[in-house]
C-alpha cells in the first residue's frame, strides 16, 4: 500500500522551481485583461416568494501566461471575480440561503496552470497541473449558475498533481511507460469533502513493427482517500487492475481490437461482486482524416459496457458524440479541462471574456465517498460560417452510487448563436434546458427535482483595439415539485472589457 507524504508538497514546488528556471530564458507570450460589470436582478434571492430587487457589481482580472524552454514548458490561465454582494446585504434583503449564507465568498478564482520539465532526455520526466473552480456543492438545490453564489450553494474546488514518469521506446519494436501520480482535492465548503488520490500506471506497447498488429500489457493502480465530512465517514478506495490488449488493422479504414483483465478492488459497495475479469471488444472506422467512429462493448463487476464515440470535423462544422458506462468518482465529474479555452473546435483563437458573471464549472453530480457508476451520453455540433456561429449541444448521465445503489439523472440541452452583424458589433442568444431528478438518493443535502429553462441574450460593440462593451439579459425559469426550490429572474448586465 502505497504512503502518504509531506514530500509531495515539497515535490511540486521543487518541479515549480525547475520549471521556471528551464524557461526563464525562453520567450514567454502573455495576454491580460479586466472586465468591470454591472448588473440588475429582479430576483437576487433566488427565491419564489421574496423577490428583492439589487445592483451588484463585479470586476475580473485575468491573465495568460504561456512560456517554453528546450527542457520544460509552463501554461498559466488565471482569473479572480469580485463582487460587491455582501452577506449583511442579502441578510437586509431576508435571502434564506438553501445551503447556508454563513459559506459565502465574495470572491470567485479560478486557475489553470500545467508544468513540465524534462529529467533525462528520451528517458524521464515530471509534469504538473493545478486547478481552482467554483461547482455547486448540491444540484437539487437553487443555485444560480455563477460564482455570485446568492444563496450560500457554490463550492471552491482546489486540486493540484504532480506525475513524474519513466518512458522508454525501444526502437519501432517496443515502447515502456512507468508513471506515477499524487493528486489532491481541497474544497471551500465542508460538506463536499476533501481527497487524495495516488495513481500508478505501467504499460507495455507494441512498435510500428508489428503491424497490422498491434499489442499491448497494462497495470493500474488507485488509492483514494476521502475524509471524513458531514454525514459521511471517511473512506478508503482501492482499484487495481491488469490487462492485455490485441488489435488488428484489416486495412487503411477498418481495425478490430479489445482487452481481457483481472481487476482487484477495495470500496464501500451495496454489491456482493466488486472485482473479477472484465473484457471488451471493438471495431473503429476511419474512411479519412476527419472522421472516427468507434463502437463497442464488454462486460464488468457491474454489468455491459457498451460505447461509442463518433468526431467528424470538416471546413465550417465539427461534430462530435460520445456514450459509455464507467466507474468513477465525483471528484472527477465535478472537474472540467478548461474554464479559458486558448482555442475554439476549429483552432482559431478565442477571446474568454463573454461581459457576464463566469458560469460555474464542472458537471453535475451527487456528494459520495465511494465510486460512482456513471452512464453518460454527450453530444456537440457546432457549425462556423463567415460572420455567424451555431451550436448544439447535449448530455444526459445516468448515475448510481455504489455505497448504497441510489440513482440520479442529470440532462442538458442547448443551442447558441453568435453572429458579427459588422467589423465592430456582433449579438448572441443561448437557450439551455436543464433537469435534475433523484430517484432514490440518500444523503446529507436535500434532493428535490427540477427543470430549468434559461434564455441569454446580448449584443457587443469595439470601441477601440483594446476596449469592448457588451449588454446582456437573461432570463431563468426553475421549476420544481417543491416550491420553496423554485424561482424566476431576469437579469441585465452592462460591462467593459479592456486587455493588455
Amino acid at each position: 500500500m502505497l504512503k502518504r507524504g509531506k514530500g509531495s508538497a515539497w515535490g511540486g514546488a521543487c518541479l515549480v522551481a525547475a520549471v521556471c528556471s528551464g524557461v526563464a530564458a525562453a520567450e514567454w507570450e502573455r495576454t491580460a485583461g479586466v472586465t468591470p460589470a454591472l448588473i440588475y436582478t429582479d430576483n437576487v434571492c433566488l427565491s419564489p416568494d421574496n423577490e428583492q430587487d439589487e445592483w451588484v457589481g463585479t470586476v475580473t482580472p485575468d491573465i495568460a501566461l504561456r512560456g517554453e524552454g528546450s527542457r520544460a514548458s509552463l501554461d498559466i490561465a488565471a482569473m479572480v471575480e469580485i463582487n460587491s454582494l455582501s452577506d449583511s446585504r442579502l441578510e437586509d434583503l431576508g435571502c434564506a440561503g438553501g445551503a447556508g449564507l454563513g459559506n459565502r465568498d465574495q470572491f470567485a478564482p479560478r486557475l489553470r496552470a500545467g508544468a513540465h520539465t524534462t529529467v533525462v532526455e528520451d528517458w524521464a520526466g515530471v509534469d504538473a497541473s493545478a486547478t481552482i473552480d467554483q461547482n455547486k456543492i448540491s444540484p437539487f438545490l437553487p443555485g444560480g449558475n455563477d460564482g455570485l453564489n446568492r444563496n450560500g450553494n457554490t463550492n471552491t474546488t482546489y486540486r493540484y498533481s504532480v506525475s513524474p514518469y519513466v518512458a522508454r521506446r525501444f526502437k519501432d519494436v517496443a515502447s515502456l511507460l512507468l508513471r506515477y501520480t499524487w493528486d489532491e482535492e481541497t474544497n471551500s465548503a465542508d460538506v463536499v469533502g476533501d481527497s487524495q488520490q495516488q495513481h500508478v500506471e505501467l504499460a507495455l506497447d507494441s512498435g510500428p513493427a508489428s503491424q497490422p498488429f498491434s499489442w499491448g500489457v497494462q497495470g493500474d493502480y488507485d488509492e483514494i482517500d476521502y475524509t471524513q465530512t458531514r454525514g459521511r465517514a471517511e473512506q478508503r478506495s482501492e482499484l487495481s487492475s491488469a490487462r492485455v490488449t490485441a488489435g488488428y488493422q484489416i486495412d487503411r479504414v477498418w481495425q478490430v481490437n479489445g482487452y481481457y483483465g483481472e481487476e482487484w478492488n477495495d470500496f464501500v459497495s451495496s454489491r456482493d461482486d466488486i472485482d473479477g475479469s472484465f473484457w471488451d471488444v471493438g471495431l473503429r472506422w476511419t474512411p479519412n482524416r476527419r472522421t472516427t467512429v468507434e463502437v463497442g462493448t464488454g462486460d464488468r463487476f457491474f454489468g455491459s459496457t457498451p460505447r461509442f464515440s463518433v468526431s467528424h470535423r470538416h471546413k465550417r462544422s465539427v461534430l462530435e458524440a460520445s456514450y459509455r458506462r464507467d466507474l468513477t468518482y465525483d471528484r472527477n465529474i465535478r472537474s472540467r479541462d478548461d474554464f479559458l479555452p486558448a482555442q475554439d473546435e476549429f483552432g482559431n483563437p478565442i477571446d474568454p471574456a463573454t461581459g457576464q458573471p463566469v458560469d460555474l464549472s464542472g458537471n453535475e453530480t451527487t456528494l459520495t465517498n465511494s465510486p460512482i457508476l456513471d452512464e453518460r451520453f454527450t453530444l456537440s455540433y457546432v457549425y462556423q460560417g463567415r460572420r455567424a456561429r451555431l451550436r448544439l449541444y447535449g448530455s444526459h448521465s445516468d448515475q448510481t452510487r455504489a455505497e448504497e445503489g441510489s440513482e440520479s439523472t442529470f440532462q442538458d440541452y442547448g443551442i447558441s448563436l453568435n453572429r458579427q452583424l459588422s467589423r465592430v458589433f456582433g449579438a448572441h442568444g443561448d437557450l439551455s434546458w436543464s433537469r435534475q431528478e433523484p430517484k432514490n438518493t440518500i444523503g446529507p443535502v436535500t434532493t428535490l427535482e427540477s427543470d430549468t429553462w434559461r434564455l441569454r441574450l446580448g449584443v457587443d460593440r469595439q470601441l477601440g483595439n483594446n476596449l469592448n462593451v457588451f449588454a446582456n439579459y437573461e432570463f431563468t425559469d426553475r421549476q420544481s415539485d417543491t416550491r420553496s426550490n423554485e424561482y424566476q429572474e431576469n437579469r441585465f448586465t452592462v460591462s467593459l472589457r479592456y486587455t493588455f
